[in-house]
């Protein structure tokens, strides 16, 4: 995946792992085989792995600005996150520094953009999600912070009703709260403007 030089390729291949983490993260419950999966665990033997190649198929499509590899990334490691849970934390320094920093370009003046700002903030909340149970939150606390302010002020900034970064600021601001905890009193008052 990593060593594919055509963008095209590298983004179809992105889709295909992602449909594959999402098809352990659901199932029919009909499906008496699918019931006796247990998508965690596969998807934990392999995250290492697949977590590696994305740190780098991220940066080349920042470098490269291949908004459908974006796309695709972000969703993919929201999805990692979202499956292994408390088991990303050994990731959360290597992509949120990353995802932070794709906020903080991307401008958000294209529809275009403000969806690939709506799939980071998604995929930053994911993260967020799955350092929240820890035991120890002092190693991810203080870019929680940062992120729930940043993500307040742009909400503050009174988003248009068609802005897709609207429900995703408003879910991932829940999710910070919810790693927060009364330390998320703070930012009621933005909040509340």
């Amino acid at each position: 995946m990593v060593e594919e030089p055509s963008l095209k390729m590298q983004t179809q291949a992105t889709r295909s792992v992602l449909a594959f983490c999402q098809g352990l993260l659901t199932f029919d419950e009909d499906d008496e085989e699918a019931i006796n999966v247990n998508g965690k665990d596969i998807m934990s033997n392999y995250a290492s792995q697949t977590l590696e190649a994305l740190v780098a198929i991220l940066q080349r499509s920042i470098n490269e600005n291949h908004e459908p590899l974006q796309i695709q990334t972000l969703s993919l490691i929201g999805t990692i996150a979202d499956g292994i849970g408390e088991d990303f934390q050994q990731y959360f320094a290597t992509f949120i520094p990353a995802l932070v920093n794709l906020l903080t370009t991307v401008d958000g003046s294209t529809m275009e953009a403000k969806k690939l700002r709506a799939r980071a903030i998604n995929t930053i909340g994911s993260i967020i999600t799955s350092v929240s149970d820890n035991e120890d939150k002092a190693p991810f606390k203080a870019n929680v912070l940062e992120i729930t302010q940043h993500l307040a002020t742009t909400l503050q900034s009174r988003l248009s009703d068609d802005d897709p970064q609207d429900e995703s600021i408003k879910d991932t601001l829940a999710q910070c709260a919810g790693f927060l905890g009364q330390e998320f009193v703070q930012f009621m008052p933005m909040m509340l403007d």
